[in-house]
């Protein structure tokens, strides 16, 4: 399965997210790994376990999001209510 937040990962990979907000229940509803392109995740491993490939990678979306803004110093805030950021899909992210 490919990442449905791809916008928000390479706004993040690129340092252009001030905050990010993230719903608190985002690791029960994405359990498994999702496919994200290389270049959004050099630091995962891909299929051969290695990291010099541009081949997709597998990575868990919510501990990559929260990756991500920690490496670019956007904070991070977890929303407790899942309701508010259901129609983004439970992320959301302000921009600098």
């Amino acid at each position: 399965m490919r990442s449905r937040y791809p916008s928000t990962l390479e706004a993040l990979v690129n340092r252009q997210v001030d905050e990010l907000l993230i719903s608190a229940t985002l690791d029960e509803t994405h359990p498994l790994s999702e496919e994200v392109e290389a270049i959004l995740a050099p630091e995962s491993p891909d299929a051969e376990g290695g990291a010099a490939s541009e081949e997709p990678r597998s990575a868990s979306l919510p501990d990559l999001l929260v990756t991500k803004a920690k490496q670019t110093a956007a904070s991070v805030t977890f929303i407790e209510d899942a309701a508010l950021l259901e129609a983004a899909g439970g992320v959301a992210a302000f921009l600098r």
